[in-house]
C-alpha cells in the first residue's frame, strides 16, 4: 500500500542563476541548479515502508535534460546521498516522476523512527557531468563543486 504524504515544504531555494533552458526554477545547462527541502516526518511511514511527497522542481525539462540528486539529513547534521551505503540511513532509496507532478518516492527497508529532512538538487546533465563521482558526494561537498565553477 502506498502512503501518500501531505506535509508543509520548509524551504524551496533557487540556489544558482536560471538557466537559458527555461525560466526559473529549471534546470539549465549554465551551471544553475536547485534545491528544494521538505520534511519526511516518521508518522508518515506508519503504514508502509515507501512514501511519496510533491516535489515541483522536479519537472519534465530536468526529467529529458538534467538530473535530481536526493539528499537525507542524518542525527548528526550531514546530508548523505540517498542511497548512502555507509551510514545507518542507508534504507534510503529514491524514485522520481515528473508526470505526476513532481514526486519524490523514498522506499526504506524499514520504516524510520524520527523525522529526516530531505532535500532535492536538480541541474542539467551537462553540469552534473563536469563534477567527478557526484553520486558519492555529500550535500556540503556537491554546493562546493556546483558554486566554484
Amino acid at each position: 500500500m502506498v502512503a501518500i504524504a501531505t506535509l508543509a515544504f520548509t524551504s524551496c531555494t533557487k540556489e544558482g542563476p536560471s538557466g537559458p533552458s527555461g525560466p526559473a526554477g529549471v534546470a539549465g545547462d549554465d551551471g544553475s541548479f536547485t534545491t528544494y527541502t521538505f520534511t519526511s516526518v516518521a508518522a508518515d511511514w506508519a503504514t508502509s515502508t515507501y512514501v511519496e511527497y510533491p516535489c515541483a522542481i522536479i519537472n519534465q525539462d530536468v526529467m529529458d535534460k538534467g538530473i535530481a540528486l536526493v539528499y537525507v539529513q542524518d542525527e548528526y547534521g550531514y546530508w548523505n546521498p540517498c542511497p548512502s551505503s555507509w551510514h545507518p540511513i542507508a534504507g534510503y532509496t529514491y524514485t522520481y516522476d515528473a508526470t505526476a507532478g513532481g514526486i519524490v518516492g523514498l522506499d526504506v527497508t524499514t520504516a524510520p523512527t524520527m523525522d529526516y529532512q530531505v532535500r532535492v538538487v536538480t541541474m542539467h546533465e551537462k553540469t552534473a557531468t563536469t563534477i567527478v563521482n557526484i553520486e558519492t558526494l555529500r550535500y556540503d561537498q556537491l554546493m562546493n563543486e556546483l558554486t566554484s565553477k
